[in-house]
């Protein structure tokens, strides 16, 4: 198939996904475009071409069989140019009807380093997805091919020793996007985003990234599909990773380069950036960015904070769940990650810095987002002693 002209790298590129995968989303997709939910931008022809690329690819790669990976790593992430790929996202439930999303809430996008760092955002996501009808999308600028050294676990599942340096960096970016696909799918993620660009060693040195001369991503390259995903994106908010001086300098690059990406844009038609950390304790302040950093990226600077994401927030029968639990869920997916699974059950906040906009407005329209994300979400429910012994008063909690 020749490309279509007009379209952009991203709709170009025949992402090779699942039957099932495809089969699941686009009803969901079709029914929004048809049914006359509409954003205030509008679903537009491109959104359409990117659908048929790809069902068209699916019905050709059907033959790997329902849910499935790809039995190779895709062009995208060999050769850097930027693929979307949508997930088979959850949808909310009304009177027992799934509906399709609708934009009735902010349009949100993730930027990211790495196939699992979404896991920093994944409150949020959630909830803005499930509760408020917003669109989630994620960006992510590597190909996670470096995570080989906690891999062992996951070697074990899938049969190849992915701990060996050269094995690791050729089977772990067809693997951990499947991983993140799935993981996605459960925090209310739409689309996901590939850069594809080298995950080449873990290293606190932006230099090695961002310095001049430096090759270790294709810098120019970054830049412009940040500023095309921006451009056709209308986002509310982007999030980010703190750029703090101790943090893996992938999440800094990724962090810094998406500010300066904003800073780029009509200054009317920017979203609002916020930064996030995961935390158990107190409040303690804005990340510490250095003044390296602020004075080369101005809009490193902290405007506003902290606004809070509760992921112990309850829901459920008796208040038995919580926003933690679905974090988990999510951090599960990545098997061949074995050191993030430690993070399964820590860090009951996810704290949120605005970072550049320092408009009275700007911390207003945070503000209002997180105070809806605070709002309870699920009905409370009644059971009959149908439902078992442990339904009536003083009945056991379990």
């Amino acid at each position: 198939m020749p490309p279509q002209k007009g379209a952009s790298p991203s709709e170009q590129s025949l992402i090779k996904i699942s039957l099932d995968y495809a089969l699941r989303v686009a009803p969901a997709t079709l029914c929004g475009m048809s049914s006359g939910t509409r954003s205030r931008h509008g679903t537009g022809p491109r959104r359409a071409l990117a659908l048929a690329l790809a069902l068209l690819t699916a019905l050709a790669c059907a033959a790997q069989g329902p849910g499935q990976a790809p039995e190779s790593t895709p062009e995208s992430t060999r050769d850097s140019t930027p693929a979307s790929i949508a997930t088979p996202h959850s949808r909310a439930v009304e009177g027992g009807v799934a509906r399709t999303w609708t934009a009735d809430g902010p349009r949100v996008l993730g930027i990211i380093a790495h196939p699992d760092d979404e896991f920093t955002f994944a409150g949020v996501l959630f909830k803005t997805a499930t509760h408020l009808g917003g669109v989630c999308e994620l960006l992510t600028i590597t190909d996670g091919q470096g995570g080989f050294k906690y891999a062992t676990i996951g070697a074990a599942l899938h049969g190849v020793d992915l701990t060996d340096e050269e094995i690791g960096r050729r089977e772990l970016p067809r693997l951990r996007l499947q991983e993140q696909l799935e993981s996605s799918r459960l925090i209310g993620v739409q689309t996901l985003h590939y850069l594809g660009q080298r995950d080449h060693r873990y290293t606190t040195d932006l230099d090695e990234i961002l310095a001049p001369g430096a090759d270790v991503w294709d810098l120019g390259a970054v830049r412009r599909a940040l500023d095309a995903r921006l451009a056709a994106g209308y986002y509310d908010f982007v999030l980010i990773h703190a750029p703090t001086v101790t943090t893996h300098a992938h999440h800094q690059a990724a962090s810094l380069l998406a500010l300066e990406a904003v800073q780029r844009m009509a200054p009317t038609a920017r979203p609002l950036v916020l930064c996030a950390e995961v935390e158990d304790g107190p409040d303690n302040g804005p990340p510490w960015i250095s003044p390296a950093t602020k004075e080369a990226f101005p809009a490193a600077r902290s405007t506003g904070g902290p606004f809070n994401f509760d992921r112990k927030q309850p829901f459920g029968y008796r208040e038995r769940l919580d926003y933690q639990l679905v974090i988990d869920a999510a951090i599960g997916r990545h098997v061949t990650q074995g050191s993030l699974l430690r993070m399964i059950g820590q860090g009951t906040r996810e704290e949120y810095w605005l970072l550049g906009d320092d408009s009275d407005a700007a911390r207003e329209r945070c503000a209002r987002w997180f105070t809806r994300l605070a709002e309870p979400q699920y009905p409370a429910r009644e059971y009959e002693d149908s439902a078992g012994v442990n339904t009536g008063a003083g009945a056991p909690t379990r």
